[in-house]
């Protein structure tokens, strides 16, 4: 019987496990390769996914970016627009705050609105900000769309803290058709502002000129349009000392454009044939007003007189709007930048009144104030420049021959006037015992206390003295009131007036604040109306403490202006006030630094329409004055002139001229001529001018003080003395991503 055997050969057992071993490992390699081609395909997948999100997230950053310059024009346009106004205005700070954040909104909604009017934003506005990377190409529909949310529509909000741009949505598809969606909105918000701080900076770029030492104008037969404020300052031509400030000549026209500003340091003196005339709303500020035969003065809106307004010979005057003669030599002494020694000096120059003086032969002056809401006359006028003030605060020079003390005045036998020589004033004896020639009961009849001399072409004239305005005008009423002087004031009247052509509305809604009584010559005949002081029951109006106040702060913030161009004289310091305006706008050294022995240089820049954009800048005190002609103007823009000198204008100019000397305008040619003032073209130059120098550059604040304040950089608003960082004024809300 065979028996099977078992084999110990185990050979073809290693052949299987070495098999199944490698079909093991094979399977394993597999596994994980496929797991490596897996994660490789989802790394790329997420790659992919997150480049598409991170585009669309580019996409809303670079539209977010252009919406922050947006808040930074609006911001700054809409700062230095109520900054302008602090001349004009006398708004409280959240007047002014809510005045700025309506000026805010209404810039943004001129760029972003579908209207001005809408509520909803532009979305074709905001996809023009997403730059040509990320930007929809229709051909491959890829890149980034921009349009509202499902079922929403493209609101534009104003809330209490902004505007905000609602229900955006942004999707973003790349070549692999990848898609991404974000949905936000956008809050542009209101910026912070300082106004209290800002007042002691000025309004600078809304002015066309400021001329330390004064304007002239001598543009024969031809109109000058200021659209723009303007400054003068003092200059003396040697003719006449009180003709300086702002002066027209050889039958020159000027027009002060609609709420325009003049402030000048001087008189507004208009001569030979020449006219001046303001726009509604505009605002004059002067130490006096002086028209000349053949001139005319016509005003409207706010004016304000620290001395007198005299029409001499024919003069020609118009006054619409409010007239504030506010000089009063009490109410001087209580303003801060007045010195009292220099009031009790000359009070004739602090006191506020109307005055028509003279004769002309070419004829009679007339003054009509028909259109005055409100007349201040808050001094009296004066014969010469001595002691002897008038009842009157609107005079005609005949009407000072009634203060003349009458002959029982004088305990002597004397004559009125009489010669130097018959003076019994400089006799050695009368300061001791003046009681021997003057009868001090009887001056009491003609309401006066004293008697004070005026010499003049080798005579003496002895006029009254009164204690006070009320006396002064109760022997004016009293002695017009006697029939025979009226009639001599008729007769004396029509010699230096045009028949009824002193006039003012009477009506009751017509506010006179005066100090002195006022003569009236129109239509119904002539007649003085009482002074409010008399009206009140005082002695002066510097008794009555609210026109007290007001006049002593109109004293210093005229004070400032001339100065700093700005209104609060309490604010300066003590540098400043020992500074003139342009010295206080104008860093004079580093100028002469910048400009060496070249005298001029240019720091300019190209705008990106390739416009040469230029700030001229010379140091020409004592040199050629600069000439600003067509042919300086040519081939660029200039909208800033810095002259330590004169400077004449021969042709139409747009941007502000400062001028450490006189301002000129002599217009060639038969047409006329307007010079504005150019804020924003200004501010540019100021932000992105430079000047090269071999390998150093300068810019305009190194030249120009505080020049921060007046213009609005590249992501940054100027609002007050800090900048405001516009990267935090426009934010996301409400952000989602799928």
């Amino acid at each position: 019987m065979n028996r099977w055997k078992k084999s110990r050969d185990n050979r073809g057992m290693s052949l299987v496990m070495v098999i199944g071993t490698v079909a093991l490992v094979s399977i394993l390699v597999v596994i994980v390769l496929s797991l490596s081609l897996m994660n490789i395909q989802m790394k790329s997948v997420y790659k992919k996914s997150a480049d598409n999100f991170y585009d669309a997230e580019a996409a809303m950053d670079e539209i977010r970016t252009g919406l922050q310059q947006d808040v930074a024009d609006a911001a700054t346009t809409a700062y230095l627009s109520v900054m302008s106004q602090y001349s004009a205005s006398s708004y409280q700070d959240a007047v002014r705050q809510s005045t700025f954040r309506e000026l805010y909104r209404k810039e943004l909604k001129k760029k972003i609105g579908q209207t001005m009017d809408d509520t909803h934003y532009d979305i074709g506005y905001l996809e023009n900000y997403i730059g040509a990377s990320h930007r929809y190409e229709a051909a491959t529909g890829t890149g980034a769309r921009l349009t509202t949310q499902d079922g929403k529509d493209a609101d534009f909000v104003v809330t209490q803290s902004g505007l905000v741009i609602m229900n955006l949505e942004l999707s973003y598809k790349d070549a692999d058709a990848y898609e991404s969606v974000v949905d936000t909105d956008l809050v542009l918000s209101y910026p912070q502002v300082n106004f209290i701080q800002s007042t002691s900076v000025p309004d600078l770029l809304n002015y066309c000129v400021v001329a330390d030492e004064g304007v002239w104008v001598n543009n024969g037969n031809r109109t000058l349009t200021m659209n723009g404020n303007v400054y003068a300052g003092d200059y003396y031509t040697g003719s006449s000392s009180d003709r300086n400030g702002f002066h027209i000549d050889n039958s020159g026209s000027v027009m002060l454009g609609l709420r325009k500003t003049l402030i000048t340091r001087g008189g507004l003196t208009v001569e030979n044939k020449g006219s001046f005339t303001t726009d509604t709303k505009a605002t004059i500020w002067a130490d006096n007003l002086n028209v000349y035969s053949n001139a005319a003065l016509s005003l409207s809106g706010s004016t304000y007189v620290s001395d007198d307004l005299t029409i001499t010979g024919s003069g020609d005057v118009t006054l619409r709007g409010e007239y504030y003669g506010y000089g009063n030599p009490e109410t001087a002494k209580a303003a801060a930048s007045v010195v009292t020694e220099e009031v009790n000096a000359n009070k004739a120059a602090y006191s506020s009144a109307m005055i028509i003086n003279g004769i002309a032969d070419s004829g009679k002056a007339s003054i009509r104030m028909n259109g005055l809401k409100t007349l201040m006359l808050a001094g009296n006028a004066y014969i010469g420049s001595g002691n002897a003030m008038m009842g009157e605060s609107l005079a005609v020079k005949s009407s000072q021959t009634a203060y003349l003390a009458p002959a029982d005045c004088f305990l002597i036998k004397t004559t009125n006037p009489t010669t130097v020589a018959e003076d019994f004033m400089a006799k050695s004896d009368f300061a001791a015992t003046p009681e021997k020639y003057i009868n001090y009961e009887v001056l009491k009849n003609y309401h006066a206390f004293d008697i004070t001399p005026l010499y003049k072409d080798g005579l003496v004239y002895y006029f009254l003295k009164f204690e006070n305005a009320k006396e002064a005008a109760a022997f004016d009423l009293a002695y017009y009131n006697d029939a025979d002087h009226a009639a001599t004031r008729q007769q004396y009247l029509s010699l230096y007036v045009d028949d009824a052509e002193l006039s003012i509305r009477e009506s009751s809604t017509v506010e006179k604040i005066t100090n002195g009584s006022i003569l009236v010559w129109d239509t119904k005949g002539i007649r003085t109306i009482e002074p409010t002081t008399i009206s009140n029951g005082l002695d002066d109006i510097y008794e009555d403490g609210y026109y007290a106040g007001l006049q002593s702060g109109w004293q210093d913030m005229y004070a400032s202006y001339n100065i700093s161009l700005t209104k609060d004289y309490e604010r300066l310091t003590t540098e400043q006030k020992a500074a003139t305006v342009f010295e206080n706008l104008v860093d004079v050294d580093g100028l002469k630094k910048i400009t060496g022995t070249s005298g001029a240089v240019e720091f300019e820049f190209t705008d990106g329409d390739g416009v040469r954009q230029v700030a001229y800048v010379t140091d020409n005190e004592g040199a050629s004055a600069l000439e600003v002609d067509a042919s300086f103007l040519g081939g660029k823009n200039v909208p800033l002139i810095i002259a330590t000198g004169d400077v004449n204008v021969t042709a139409d100019y747009s941007g502000t001229i400062l001028s450490g000397g006189q301002v000129t305008f002599g217009m060639p040619g038969s047409s006329s001529s307007t010079v504005s003032s150019d804020m924003q073209d200004a501010a540019r130059v100021i932000q992105n001018a430079e000047y090269k120098k071999g390998s150093d550059t300068y810019i305009l604040s190194q030249v120009l003080k505080n020049s921060q304040y007046y213009v609005g950089s590249i992501g940054k608003a100027y609002t007050g003395e800090d900048a405001v960082d516009v990267t935090k004024l426009v934010t996301y809300q409400n952000w989602s991503k799928e």
